[in-house]
């Protein structure tokens, strides 16, 4: 009997022992295989871990690039759609006769045309333009750029180029001995692009132009002989004495800036628009200590709105040389332009009588502008208009 107890107790015991060596065997298999896990999670090299961070950042990056490129092609598309679309409508021709409009509320036609389009037009001539060493002489000049201007190619782009300059330039005469200092020294421009070489021999171009403005400005005409020539001190007189201080002389291609010289002597400071077609305009108005700007009477005025206080236009300025759509738009621009009470003259503006009562007078009124002074006339060969228009004030 106590030896059965005994055998008994003895089986017991080793059970025990036997189910407490499983439980270290299972707890030393699972520190084991915890430890394997740790090791080959833990990197082994900061480098690693290093590459492995910047790696995911540089997907994010391209993610949002990817999404980025998505939206711009979305973008681009619809632009050159939305180009297209104006493109085909400005190809279609404009009426010959001008109409009163005021229920055009949708997008508009651009009268003149598309720069950028133009450059692609002209290929050839744009890669003659932009050939040159940078930093060296610019091997095409300004006369050149204004064949491209001439064909619509208003906003040409900039170069790193210098243009050739005169040898021997002299230092320039003081005001206002300058103004009427009306031969220059032929080393105040470079004449490769012109048929004159020099001022003597250009004279027959530019003189004949400061003949024709030799007395003009100086008073007005009798109204009885039609009075087209408007006196400076009578146009300043509209408005109180010193308020007209700035503006814009549209003069066309063979501007010479008499009127400008004429108006510096009454304190009032103009800038010419030139275009050198047969002699260099810009450089002989500079000369006189006047201001030319190069721009084609087509162009966007370079003016902020609201800033002059007038705005001349002569004889070869804004005329019937111009379609009815684009003188339209050039007026609007100038009304852009002028402040407030600012002053239009229109200076022998020539056009057909036919025209003045049915088209001209209809596009000043459709405009905006209050006329002060209104003259028909006949002039050398056609009919002129002289008039002095007021922007007015709200």
């Amino acid at each position: 009997m106590g030896n059965k107890g005994y055998d008994d107790d003895d089986e017991w015991s080793h059970g025990q022992n036997k189910y407490k060596m499983m439980k270290l065997l299972l707890l030393l298999t699972i520190l084991t295989n915890l430890f394997t896990i740790y090791i080959f999670i833990l990197p082994h090299h900061p480098e690693n871990s290093i590459m492995k961070a910047q790696l995911e950042g540089s997907l994010s990056v391209i993610q949002e690039l990817h999404q980025k490129l998505d939206s711009t092609n979305m973008l681009v598309q619809a632009l050159l759609i939305e180009l297209t679309t104006r493109q085909q409508e400005h190809q279609q021709p404009y009426s010959s006769s001008y109409k009163v409009n005021n229920d055009d509320d949708g997008p508009q036609k651009l009268a003149f045309g598309y720069a950028n389009n133009c450059l692609m037009r002209m290929k050839q001539e744009l890669k003659e333009f932009m050939s040159y060493e940078v930093g060296g002489e610019c091997l095409v000049g300004d006369v050149f750029a204004e064949k491209l201007m001439l064909k619509g190619c208003h906003l040409l782009p900039p170069r790193r180029c210098h243009p050739k300059s005169p040898t021997n330039y002299p230092d320039p005469k003081p005001l206002p001995e300058s103004l009427w200092a009306l031969i220059p020294p032929h080393t105040l421009t470079t004449w490769d692009s012109f048929p004159c070489k020099t001022y003597q021999q250009c004279l027959k171009t530019i003189h004949h132009h400061l003949q024709n403005d030799d007395k003009r400005w100086l008073n007005d005409d009798d109204e009885l002989l039609g009075g087209l020539n408007f006196g400076i001190n009578q146009v300043l007189s509209t408005k109180p004495n010193g308020t007209i201080r700035i503006g814009l002389d549209i003069n066309g291609e063979r501007a010479t800036g008499n009127f400008a010289a004429r108006m510096m002597q009454e304190s009032v400071t103009i800038i010419t628009t030139t275009f050198n077609s047969d002699a260099p305009f810009s450089h002989f108005i500079a000369s006189r200590g006047l201001v030319p700007l190069h721009i084609k009477l087509s162009q966007r005025l370079p003016f902020f709105e609201n800033t002059l206080d007038i705005v001349h236009s002569g004889e070869n300025g804004l005329g019937n040389w111009m379609q009815e759509s684009v003188l339209e738009y050039a007026l609007y621009d100038v009304f852009r332009v002028l402040r407030p009470g600012g002053l239009l003259w229109l200076d022998h503006f020539f056009c057909l009588s036919s025209h003045i009562n049915t088209t001209y007078s209809l596009i000043v009124a459709q405009v905006g502008f209050k006329s002060l002074r209104w003259h028909n006339g006949e002039g050398r060969h056609q009919c002129y208009i002289s008039a002095l228009l007021e922007k007015p004030k709200l």
